[in-house]
């Protein structure tokens, strides 16, 4: 049988029999327990190259009789991709998820977390089926990394790290397996795990429908969703109508440009402007600073982080968004953070004459550089908060695909009563920067050393005889 020697830093050392399916991870665990150590604060170097823990032996690329260095590791958690792929058929419409999570954190709570992250909600912890019996039966969930499978409760408590994915991505594949236990004596066995990590903690109810995959969710959400759908669309009885959005707040419209040159193109301009020398000195230290390493912040620093953003989020009470039509005609107003991409889309069609039930598009440009796509049948989503508006931002509004020939073409397409209103854009004047006077040490520095003159200085000159 093959086997490996692991040494640590005081030279004490430890032989580990090893099988080709076994995991490197295994292997810092078993020499851990031998020399008395944390295999969660421990890694493998082998020849000066830091080993992946989540590797086969097989697929490490060591050979029978390897020495293997025990190193300390930094104990803050590190960021991982993790892919989890959901079986197929209706009760997941998305086969693939994908997220970042901290190596710190376990395998149930990473499940729990793709049940409620996003807009569609799935069941995958508390899920049953009816057995021939007619009663309900709990369905565990099977978790496949690595071609290992993770399918009893505390096998799922197990975090990455302890798994040896430290770094990078990983695939999980997500399977269920029929069990003979009860749905209500699971539910009791889920609720232990919950008062453990009460973080993330809510009770699983047992409902008649649980055989098809319904979100997770408590006592008393159940009771409130029992006479309405988990996912609702403002209707015309609970959405404010447009004429309503846009009477209480002011706006401001603008005309088309007359010409299509940018205002800026058509002046003369005598030289480009130059950027000072404290300019630029600024934008080296900015370049320094930003090659710097730095770690990844911790669990602690990532929730100051979440509160300081929501504190930011919850003192924003109004952004103005300027709202561009395929005219080139454009009109300001007011966001408040209860309003969602429905009503903005709602009041952009009561103010245009031609083309209000065609298809359209509103989008902007987000923090990232990437381009936000508003979507109408988003109804519980807010524009401040979940969309990303947080500051003054254009919005582009577009034809979809299906739009008419006839309303791509016209030239005006807000209503006459708005287009009287509308004024001409006032470009600012550029004003020109005069850079400070160089001082007299600065202009010595930066004309250099004078050239010295032809000829030979009179101390290299030989005396005559």
């Amino acid at each position: 049988m093959a086997h490996v020697f692991v040494v640590d830093s005081t030279a004490r050392r430890t032989q580990v029999k090893v099988s080709p399916s076994t995991s490197l991870f295994e292997i810092l665990a078993t020499a851990c327990t031998k020399l008395g150590r944390d295999p969660s604060s421990h890694g493998f170097k082998h020849n000066q190259k830091k080993l992946d823990l989540s590797l086969t032996f097989r697929l490490s690329g060591l050979i029978t009789g390897s020495k293997l260095e025990l190193i300390q590791v930094s104990k803050s958690p590190s960021a991982v991709l993790v892919a989890l792929q959901t079986p197929a058929g209706p009760d997941f419409p998305t086969a693939r998820l994908s997220e970042k999570f901290a190596s710190t954190i376990s395998l149930w709570l990473i499940l729990r977390h793709f049940e409620s992250a996003g807009p569609t909600k799935y069941n995958f912890t508390a899920k049953s089926s009816k057995d021939a019996a007619g009663a309900l039966t709990y369905e565990q969930p099977v978790l496949t990394i690595l071609n290992r499978r993770y399918e009893t409760m505390d096998a799922l408590q197990q975090s990455l790290a302890k798994l040896g994915i430290t770094n990078g991505s990983v695939g999980v594949r997500l399977s269920f397996e029929r069990t003979s236990t009860p749905h209500e004596a699971a539910r009791k066995e889920i609720d232990a795990y919950f008062n453990t990590f009460p973080s993330s903690s809510q009770p699983i109810t047992n409902s008649p429908d649980s055989s098809t995959s319904q979100p997770v969710q408590t006592a008393s959400e159940s009771m409130a969703s029992a006479s309405s759908n988990a996912i609702t669309i403002p209707t015309s009885e609970t959405a404010q109508p447009p004429e309503a959005l846009g009477s209480d707040r002011p706006i401001e419209i603008f005309a088309p440009p007359t010409s299509s040159t940018p205002f800026h193109a058509r002046q003369s301009h005598t030289s480009p402007p130059e950027p000072s020398i404290a300019q630029l000195r600024q934008h080296q230290e900015m370049l320094a600073a930003q090659s710097i390493n730095k770690r990844l912040p911790s669990n602690a620093e990532l929730a100051i982080q979440a509160r300081e953003q929501e504190a930011k989020l919850a003192a924003i009470k109004s952004v103005k968004v300027k709202i561009r039509y395929p005219d080139q005609s454009t009109i300001v107003r007011d966001v408040l953070p209860s309003d969602t991409p429905a009503e903005l889309y709602a009041f952009v069609r009561s103010t245009m004459a031609i083309g209000g039930e065609e298809p359209l598009v509103l989008a902007f440009t987000g923090d990232k550089g990437k381009r936000v796509v508003l979507k109408p049948e988003e109804g519980k989503r807010r524009l401040i908060k979940d969309c990303g508006i947080r500051m003054n931002t254009l919005l582009t509004l577009s034809w979809d695909e299906g739009a008419s020939a006839d309303v791509r073409g016209s030239k005006s397409l807000l209503k006459p009563e708005l287009a009287e209103r509308a004024k001409a854009i006032q470009a600012p004047q550029m004003q020109e920067v005069d850079h400070e006077p160089e001082s007299a040490d600065q202009q010595r520095r930066n004309d250099g050393p004078k050239e010295r003159k032809g000829g030979v200085p009179k101390w290299l000159k030989l005396g005559k005889k």
